[in-house]
């Protein structure tokens, strides 16, 4: 039988808006992990959802090792 290892967990919320939603987000994941989150920018203007290119609008992290 194997054993079953869980080397890295990717945790990703798109807000798909910056602003207090996004920084809300950010401060659930580092409650979650214990790490800094890194900001996503979007890499489109899009009108019809009302974000622009270069505008954060996701957080993601990285958990790797014993913390995953």
């Amino acid at each position: 039988m194997r054993d079953l290892r869980i080397r890295k967990l990717c945790l990703n919320i798109c807000v798909g808006e910056s602003g207090d939603r996004l920084t809300r987000a950010s401060k659930v994941l580092e409650q979650l992990t214990g790490q800094t989150p890194v900001f996503s920018k979007a890499r489109y203007t899009v009108r019809s959802f009302g974000i622009r290119r270069n505008e954060k609008i996701g957080v993601f992290c990285t958990v790797r090792g014993e913390k995953a």
